[in-house]
């Protein structure tokens, strides 16, 4: 579970900046750290996040951005 202690830890406000960190993560091709940074989230954490994947890339893409994010993470 990502803690407010940890979010504080890596300068974010909230957990929505660890979210995007993640997303950052992939996109720079840190693809370990960015499956660690989910592994690390709980599983409460990790519905928030792909929640928030939809509605991140809602209207900027034309796939499904939560099936290719969960893809990409071996998640179901």
């Amino acid at each position: 579970m990502v803690t407010q202690k940890t979010i504080t830890e890596y300068g974010f406000e909230g957990i929505e900046d660890y979210f995007y960190y993640i997303i950052e993560s992939r996109i720079n091709g840190q693809h370990k750290q960015a499956r660690q940074l989910f592994a690390d989230l709980s599983e409460k954490q990790q519905q928030d996040f792909l929640y928030y994947v939809g509605d991140f890339f809602a209207y900027e893409v034309e796939y499904d951005p939560v099936a290719e994010i969960k893809t990409y993470l071996k998640i179901n």
